[in-house]
């Protein structure tokens, strides 16, 4: 059973080893994204489904350190992110409200 401070199992840090080649395609788009970046979006991209806490995402991508210190970092990092990805397709978003951060992707395009 999971409790509310423990991360969950499939954001383990094993999963996000650090990205050598932080580009992200979308619609034949590129965005160079940071290392740091690149790590959000991938622990946003496991759990695109549900919100993910920020408890979570600093335990994920800053493994130790104290979730007080990296708030900044995480929500820098979530900014940065919303208008790189929102500079090369409107229909992707970061959601974000008193429970984490959620990632939106666009549903397939119509037939």
């Amino acid at each position: 059973m999971q409790t509310a401070d423990a991360p969950d199992a499939n954001l383990d840090r094993d999963r996000l080893r650090p990205v050598d080649l932080a580009l992200v395609a979308l619609h034949a788009c590129f965005v160079r994204l940071t290392a740091k970046e690149a790590s959000v979006l991938h622990a946003l991209l496991l759990r695109h489904d549900r919100f993910v806490t920020a408890e979570e995402l600093i335990a994920t991508i800053w493994p130790g350190a104290a979730p007080g210190a990296c708030k900044a970092r995480l929500y820098t990092n979530v900014c940065t992110l919303r208008r790189k990805l929102g500079d090369i397709h409107a229909g992707v978003a970061i959601d974000s409200n008193r429970s984490g951060y959620r990632l939106s992707l666009p549903g397939p395009a119509p037939a």
